[in-house]
């Protein structure tokens, strides 16, 4: 992959109506404020590269890019290929109507991340590397009992994000997705070997 920054051309863009993502041609998000528009950023590496933070999901080797939003939806589909593998990356930000809200279980926020690959095996490189108030803190990634992510007022542990999985997996299910599908804590990850 090449080492200069992307140029704003470069950039896709998913959102839920409170916030929104800048996502690289190379798969890497780098400009996301958290839960919302005002919020902090948690990525920033479109301002500052080495300080601010992103987020990438990347083929180990460099490989064709092609990238699509799916039919009348927000939702970002970003192909890797070479010959007859591709490594397909969906991204978007879940959203429902607030009667959906009241008479389901629904998280609030939420940033899901999908990586397929087909036609053969192919290694991802993941780098989560954020850095909040705008690439002023590096958190550290602790252990709280389950592993979790500190927070100034308490920890979100795996066992909060599982669950948010567990919801989101089965609300695929519900929407068409094969009975094998399931949802880690950070990506949706499926049949990438």
């Amino acid at each position: 992959m090449s080492t200069e920054p992307p140029k704003i051309q470069d950039y896709a863009i998913i959102g839920d109506g409170r916030s929104a993502a800048l996502i690289s041609n190379r798969g890497s998000i780098d400009w996301l404020c958290w839960p919302r528009f005002d919020s902090p950023s948690i990525f920033g590496a479109i301002l500052d590269p080495e300080v601010g933070g992103s987020w990438s999901i990347r083929p180990e080797r460099e490989r064709k890019v092609s990238r699509r939003y799916l039919d009348n939806t927000n939702v970002l589909e970003t192909t890797f290929a070479c010959d007859s593998l591709k490594i397909v990356l969906t991204d978007f930000m879940s959203v429902t109507s607030e009667q959906n809200k009241q008479n389901r279980l629904w998280p609030e926020h939420e940033l899901v991340r999908q990586v397929r690959c087909e036609g053969g095996d192919a290694d991802v490189i993941v780098e989560f590397n954020p850095r909040l108030g705008y690439g002023r803190i590096a958190p550290k990634i602790d252990r709280v009992g389950k592993l979790g992510w500190p927070r100034a007022d308490r920890s979100l542990t795996y066992a909060e994000l599982d669950t948010q999985a567990n919801r989101l997996a089965h609300r695929l299910r519900e929407l068409g997705a094969g009975p094998d599908t399931r949802v880690g804590r950070w990506a949706h990850w499926r049949n990438c070997g």
